[in-house]
């Protein structure tokens, strides 16, 4: 966490003096801050990456299923009309039938005047 280094650095100095001491751990302040950077964006890197190949694998996945649902639906749709094509031709004598009226008689209330 590099909390503290300063304090060690100091001792180091009280104890071995002030001229080199400096070197060693700016040095590895520097190289340990680069490493653990590094280390740390590596793995951020890696999970962000795993992350984007689940959401390309899920929109696959999801275009895959409305592919599905849309040729599930232009069959039902298709097999519907052939239904309506195949009633339509037995229909079609009752078909005109019906555009006639049925009953022709006259109400009873003006026949018998």
């Amino acid at each position: 966490t590099m909390e503290g280094w300063t304090d060690v650095l100091y001792w180091v100095n009280d104890a071995v003096g002030r001229d080199w001491p400096w070197i060693y751990f700016v040095t590895l302040i520097i190289i340990g801050s680069f490493f653990v950077l590094n280390l740390v964006l590596g793995v951020l890197s890696g999970e962000f990456s795993k992350e984007r190949e689940k959401a390309k694998a899920r929109g696959d996945f999801q275009k895959l299923r409305e592919k599905q649902q849309l040729e599930e639906d232009l069959k039902g749709y298709l097999d519907w009309i052939t239904q309506a094509e195949d009633i339509d031709p037995e229909n079609e004598d009752e078909g005109m039938d019906e555009d006639k009226p049925r009953n022709m008689s006259m109400p009873t209330s003006e026949t018998e005047s």
